[in-house]
C-alpha cells in the first residue's frame, strides 16, 4: 500500500461522501469517527488560565500562515478551542486577507485532523465572502466537532442564513445548539417561520427554547388569527423545553411573555385532535407549572384525550417518565390504579444519545457557611477563575456553574452562597437559593475549614442536609488543610464525622491541590451514565456581565469594613466593543451602596480607593475578554437596596 492510499481522507470529503447517503437528515453520529480515527475524540481541554486558551494555536498560524500543509502538520498536537477564539481571529486579522482566505480553504477543504479544519475555519470566518459557504455548509455537517466555528463564519456572509436554515434540518447534538443560536442572532423575519415550526431537535432543547421563543416573537404569532396545527405542536414544545430545562436556559419564569403564551397554546390545545405526543407535552408542562394543572388536567381527563394514551408501557422514554413521576403528581385519569414503577422506555433514554459506555455527567453543589473555602475550590477544581473569593462572608450570591471537563465524564460544579441566619430579603433569597439548589443536583459537598471548630452553623446545616442524604449522597470536606497541622485536620475528621452520616469525607487543599483530584473523582463516580450537557471546552454557562460585575465587586470587598460587604452590589449597564477599534472593550458598570457614608468609604480619600478597585478588576476582566479595556466606574446609593423586593429584582436577585 502506497503512503498516498494509506492518507485518510479529508473531512470534507468524508462530510460530502456520508450526505450523499443521507441528504435530507443529520449524519449518523454527526459523522463520527472520522477517518483516521478509531473513536470519537474527546480531548479534555488543558488546564490553563482561560486568558490563554488558543494562545499556542494563535502563535502557529502566525509561524505558518502562508504555507498551508505546514499549518497543518504544526497544528495536529494542538487542542483547537471548539468556539470561535480571540487569541486565533487576531491571528487570522494580523494575516494578509488574501493569504488568510486561500489558507482557510485549503485547511478545510483538504484538512485530514480536526484541528486543521478548526483553524481553518477560524480563517474564513475573518472574511466575507460568499463562494465560501458550500465549503463551510458541508463542513457544518460535521456539527458536534465543527458547530459553533461554522455558524460564526457563516453568520458573517451575505447568503449565510439561507445556510444556517438548511443546516439546521441536517445538524444535530452541540450542532443544532450552534446553529440555532446564530439563527436567533442574525436570522431576522427570514428565519422566523422556520423557529416557530421547526427548530426544536433533540435533548438539547432546554439551552436555547427561550431565544427561540424571543427571537421569532412567539407571544405575537401563537395569539394571531392565523395560527395551524404545527406552530401549536410546536409552541407546545417550547413550553416543555423552558419549564424542563433545569436553568441550563431560560426558564419559564424568566420569559416575560410565559403566561400569556400558555394560555394561548391551552386555548387552541383544547380545539386539536388528541394524540399521545400532545397529551405528554401538555401533561409535563403542568407537571412544572403547578398554576396551570387545573385547566390541563381538565383537558387531559376528557374521554378522548384518556383514550389516547396507551394501556402498557414501551413507547417512549417520555412516556415511561411521565407515568412513574408526573402522573401521579398530577392525579391523570388516564393513568389512575396503573403500577407505575413497572413502565420502562423500550427505546431507552433518548436524552443519552451518542453517550459513551460508563461515560458520566451530572451536577454537584459545595455547601457551607460563609467563608468555607466554596468557591476557591470550585475554581480549583474547574482550573480557572469561575467565582469571586474574599475573606468576607457572602461573597458569592449568585449559584455559578463551574465544568470539570474528564475523558470519562462531565461534572457540573454549582458554587452557592454560604448558608446563613438571614437578616434581609436578600439574606433569605440566599439561604432559599441554597435548599433548591442542593434539592436538585446529584450529590453535595459539605465544605468546612480545618482552621475553625466544627459550630453550631455547621451543625445547622448537617441537620438540614439530613432530610436529603437518603437520596443525595452528601460528601464531608474538611477545606483549607494548608492552614493548620496535619494533627489539627485529623481532628476535625472526627469532629465532621461526629455530627452526620457521610457518604465519603476528605481533606483537601485548594492552595496547593491536596487531594483534589480525588474529590473530583469521588463526586464523578456519583453521576449518572450521560452524555455531556456542556460543549467541550465550556469552563462555565456565566454570561460575561455577570462574570465581569463579580469582579469588580470582588475587587471592592477587600479592605472594608465588615458590615459594607452585604451592602455592596455591581450592575454592568453597558459593554461594546470601542467603534473603529478592535483591541479595546468599553465596559460601563455601577457600584451600588445603601447609605451616603459608604459611598464615601467606597470612594476614599480623594477617590483613591475607588480608582485600586478600577485598576485591580480590569486587570481580571482583560483577562477573561483577551482584550484591553476601559472600565468606566461608577458609586450609586440604592437606599436599602437588600430589603427592597424592586431593587433587588433590578439587581438580579
Amino acid at each position: 500500500m502506497s503512503a498516498a492510499s494509506a492518507r485518510p481522507s479529508s473531512l470534507f470529503d468524508h462530510a460530502l461522501r456520508l450526505h450523499r447517503l443521507h441528504p435530507d437528515g443529520p449524519l449518523p453520529n454527526n459523522g463520527e469517527p472520522f477517518p483516521g480515527e478509531v473513536e470519537p475524540v474527546r480531548r479534555r481541554p488543558a488546564r490553563v488560565p482561560q486568558h490563554l486558551v488558543g494562545a499556542d494555536v494563535a502563535a502557529v498560524v502566525d509561524l505558518h500562515v502562508t504555507d498551508p500543509p505546514a499549518l497543518a502538520d504544526a497544528l495536529e498536537p494542538l487542542s483547537v478551542p471548539v468556539h470561535p477564539n480571540d487569541h486565533v481571529a487576531a491571528a487570522a486579522r494580523r494575516a494578509d486577507p488574501e493569504v488568510a482566505q486561500g489558507t482557510g480553504r485549503w485547511l478545510v477543504r483538504r484538512g485530514t485532523h480536526r484541528s486543521a479544519v478548526a483553524v481553518g475555519l477560524a480563517l474564513l470566518a475573518a472574511g466575507w465572502a460568499e463562494e465560501d459557504i458550500p465549503l463551510i455548509r458541508t463542513t457544518g455537517l460535521l456539527s458536534r466537532a465543527f458547530g459553533p466555528l461554522v455558524a460564526s463564519a457563516l453568520e458573517r456572509r451575505h447568503g449565510g442564513v439561507e445556510a444556517l436554515l438548511w443546516l439546521g434540518d441536517r445538524v444535530a447534538d452541540w450542532g443544532r445548539v450552534s446553529v440555532v443560536e446564530s439563527l436567533c442572532r442574525v436570522g431576522g423575519s427570514a428565519a422566523r417561520p422556520w423557529l416557530l415550526r421547526r427548530a426544536l431537535g433533540g435533548g438539547l432543547d432546554g439551552y436555547f427554547a427561550g431565544q427561540v421563543a424571543t427571537a421569532a416573537h412567539l407571544h405575537a404569532a401563537i395569539t394571531a388569527t392565523d395560527v395551524d396545527d404545527e406552530l401549536v405542536d410546536h409552541t407546545g414544545r417550547l413550553l416543555m423545553a423552558m419549564a424542563d430545562c433545569e436553568g441550563v436556559g431560560t426558564t419559564l419564569d424568566h420569559y416575560p411573555p410565559a403566561d400569556q403564551v400558555l394560555e394561548a397554546y391551552l386555548g387552541h390545545l383544547a380545539d386539536q385532535r388528541p394524540t399521545v405526543d400532545r397529551y405528554l407535552v401538555a401533561g409535563t408542562i403542568a407537571h412544572h407549572r403547578p398554576a396551570r394543572r387545573d385547566r390541563v388536567r381538565a383537558l387531559l381527563d376528557r374521554d378522548d384525550w384518556c383514550a389516547v394514551v396507551p394501556a402498557h408501557d414501551g413507547a417512549s422514554h417520555h412516556l415511561a417518565w411521565f407515568a412513574r413521576t408526573a402522573a401521579p403528581r398530577l392525579g391523570l385519569k388516564a393513568f389512575a390504579g396503573r403500577a407505575f414503577e413497572g413502565w420502562r422506555s423500550s427505546a431507552g433514554d433518548t436524552r443519552d444519545n451518542g453517550r459513551m459506555d460508563g461515560y458520566r455527567s451530572g451536577f454537584a453543589c459545595f455547601v457551607g457557611r460563609p467563608n468555607a473555602g466554596k468557591s476557591t475550590l470550585t475554581n480549583a477544581l474547574v482550573g480557572t477563575k469561575v467565582a469571586i473569593t474574599s475573606s468576607k462572608p457572602q461573597t458569592t450570591r449568585h449559584t455559578i456553574r463551574g465544568i470539570v471537563h474528564r475523558e470519562d465524564g462531565q461534572l457540573i460544579l454549582i458554587d452557592t452562597p454560604g448558608l446563613h441566619r438571614p437578616r434581609t430579603l436578600l439574606g433569605q433569597r440566599l439561604n432559599d437559593l441554597v435548599r433548591e439548589t442542593w434539592s436538585e443536583v446529584d450529590v453535595v459537598g459539605f465544605c468546612v475549614p480545618a482552621d475553625q471548630k466544627v459550630g453550631p452553623g455547621d451543625k445547622f446545616i448537617a441537620a438540614e442536609l439530613q432530610k436529603i442524604a437518603k437520596k443525595t449522597p452528601v460528601i464531608g470536606i474538611i477545606t483549607k488543610t494548608d492552614l493548620v497541622p496535619q494533627q489539627q485536620v485529623a481532628e476535625q475528621l472526627m469532629a465532621l464525622q461526629n455530627i452526620m452520616e457521610f457518604a465519603e469525607i476528605i481533606p483537601v487543599s485548594a492552595v496547593d491541590g491536596y487531594q483534589v483530584d480525588t474529590l473530583e473523582k469521588l463526586l464523578l463516580d456519583r453521576l449518572p451514565e450521560g452524555s455531556p450537557l456542556y460543549p467541550d471546552g465550556d469552563l462555565t454557562d456565566e454570561p460575561e456581565m455577570t462574570l465581569i460585575a463579580e469582579l469588580i465587586r470582588e475587587a471592592a470587598l477587600e479592605g472594608v469594613h465588615d458590615e459594607l460587604p452585604h451592602s455592596i452590589a455591581v450592575l454592568v449597564e453597558e459593554m461594546a466593543p470601542r467603534e473603529g477599534r478592535d483591541d479595546l472593550i468599553d465596559v460601563h458598570a455601577n457600584l451600588y451602596v445603601e447609605r451616603t457614608s459608604q459611598k464615601a468609604i467606597i470612594l476614599g480619600h480623594r477617590g483613591e480607593r475607588l480608582k485600586q478597585v478600577g485598576i485591580t478588576s480590569r486587570k481580571q476582566i482583560e483577562a477573561l475578554l483577551g482584550s484591553k479595556v476601559f472600565l468606566d466606574l461608577h458609586i450609586k446609593i440604592a437606599k436599602d437596596w437588600q430589603r427592597d423586593p424592586k431593587q433587588l429584582r433590578r439587581l438580579g436577585f
